[in-house]
Parts: C-alpha cells; structure tokens; sequence
C-alpha cells in the first residue's frame, strides 16, 4: 500500500520535472524511499506480530500451570479433610473441583470454620481467577494476530500467521 502511494507521488512528480533526468531522479528517490518505508513498517509489524504470538503461547502455559495448581491445592485439600473429618461421607470429596471448593464449604458449616480450608479455598479461587484472566490476555492477544494478518500495509507473507 505504501509503495503504492510512493510511486504515485512518483509518476506526479514526473510531470512537474524539467528534464529527462529530473523524471529519472524523481522517479528513482521516490522508489527507494517507499522500498525503505515498507521495509520499516513490515519490520515492526513483523516483531509485533512475533511478539503477539510470543504472548499467547506464554499466556496458554501460565494458563495451564495455574489450573494445575489450583488441582493439587483441591488435591491437597481432600487428603486433609479425609484424614480431619472421617465421619463425613468420603464419596463427597472425591467430586471436589476447584470449582466446587467454596460451595462445599457451605453445605458443611463445622468444615467452614476450619482455618485452613477456607485459606485453601481462598487460594482455589483466587488461582482460578487468575486463569481465567490468563484466558482473557490469551484471547487478546489472538484478536491483535488477526487484525494484523489483515492489515492492508503489511505484505501478507512476510508477516507471520501462527
């Protein structure tokens, strides 16, 4: 798109040269300026393409370790309740989810007043806040590589797609 625009401002400064190497001269400078302005501007939409595709694979792993963490919080949580409460049905523990975690607290008040359930809960939930907000930087940074693979002044295949 820019070397289009330059070599317009090309052609229309031919016709205001004096001489054959005026039109030549002209011609020649306004080439090679918008061969330099389209390197530059590909070059920086390059890196920040690379950049935006660096984030995203970034933002999947941190995604990825905090779930894992938020598990074996649950998974840590459950050992600990199975071997404090005994008397409470065992089968309930086992569909203990991260998701789960703070309603479960509810239902069971006398678990509720356990202090370290409620900071592993706290915890669960806070981990899992943050993943969802890793998800979120993840679908951002998907929507910044697709506006720049349409990009009008970029050439397509010099840009990266993924």
């Amino acid at each position: 798109m820019l070397t289009v625009i330059f070599l317009l401002v090309g052609l229309i400064g031919m016709f205001f040269a004096t001489s054959g190497s005026d039109v030549f001269c002209a011609f020649t400078a306004c080439s090679v300026i918008s061969f330099i302005v389209t390197l530059i501007v590909n070059g920086v939409g390059r890196y920040m393409q690379v950049d935006n595709i660096e984030s995203i694979i970034e933002h999947e792993k941190v995604k990825v370790i905090l779930e894992r963490k938020a598990e074996r919080l649950v998974e840590d949580c459950t050992l600990w309740l199975g071997e404090k409460y005994p008397d409470i049905e065992k089968g309930i523990f086992d569909k203990l989810t991260p998701d789960t975690i703070s309603m479960f607290a509810v239902h069971y008040p006398e678990i509720q007043s356990a202090k370290v359930l409620t900071d592993l809960a706290n915890k669960i939930v806070n981990l899992k806040s943050q993943a969802y907000r890793e998800e979120a930087n993840i679908e951002m940074y998907k929507k910044m590589v697709r506006v720049g693979k349409r990009n009008p002044w970029f050439i397509p295949w010099f840009i990266p797609i993924q």
